[in-house]
């Protein structure tokens, strides 16, 4: 009996806690110094490329809304992981909240030239509903919930939530860092939070290519390392 109830713990790890990966790296940084031709800025208020260069790290510390596309393409199947800090030490922006991701992020008004509408997106978040992709928000409204969304390519009707946590193990912890990992395999899409699986989603008619992008507002929050690699 015991022996069963161990294996059946054993099993559940398995599932839902994310196994590391031998596979070949595709692209890694751990931002000590900030290459721009690997990222593109789509921000409501004006930023320089210097601003981003933090202490080893993407520092992203804005009043409004910004995307950061990773800028190269991605095909499944491939795992996009990363190390991040969501600042809380009483600075204008530091309001602990949406650390949020785009990924398999296309265009369908340009299935060709993604960053065609770059400048009319601009940062601003209902415009992204323009796309197809999948999108978490981490500790969004003020970090009270966090929310998984298939995105479409329009904003009538807005994208359901496929799911959502409002406990605080599932929220921003500020000034901690954290991990976040990203499996698009076969038909499944997971999303892991500090080693945890938070969202999967297995279907038939996945984006199986595609933009990832960071993704905030108001916020300050600091990238210490990001990788993509296939598993």
């Amino acid at each position: 009996m015991h022996c069963l109830l161990f294996c059946s713990f054993c099993l559940f790890l398995l599932q839902n806690c994310y196994q590391p990966s031998t596979g070949d790296v595709v692209f890694e940084t751990d931002f000590q110094n900030l290459d721009s031709t690997q990222w593109i800025v789509e921000s409501e208020t004006e930023i320089k490329w210097s601003d981003l260069q933090g202490e080893n790290c993407m520092d992203i510390d804005v009043q409004k809304g910004i995307t950061i596309w990773f800028n190269q393409k991605l095909k499944r199947d491939v795992v996009i992981e990363f190390a991040v800090t969501v600042v809380d030490e009483g600075s204008p922006n530091d309001r602990v909240s949406d650390l949020n991701c785009f990924w398999m992020a296309s265009d369908p008004e340009n299935p060709d030239n993604f960053f065609e509408r770059k400048d009319w997106r601009n940062g601003v978040f209902w415009h992204y509903y323009s796309l197809n992709l999948y999108y978490v928000g981490l500790g969004g409204h003020d970090n009270s919930k966090t929310r998984f969304r298939k995105y479409h390519g329009k904003a009538d009707p807005i994208p359901e939530v496929i799911r959502e946590y409002t406990g605080s193990k599932n929220l921003i912890t500020p000034n901690k860092r954290c991990t976040v990992k990203i499996v698009c395999k076969g038909n499944l899409t997971q999303y892991f939070y500090n080693g945890q699986k938070l969202f999967e989603l297995d279907e038939e008619n996945t984006y199986d290519s595609g933009y990832f992008g960071f993704r905030t507002v108001n916020n300050h929050m600091k990238i210490h390392s990001f990788k993509v690699f296939k598993p």
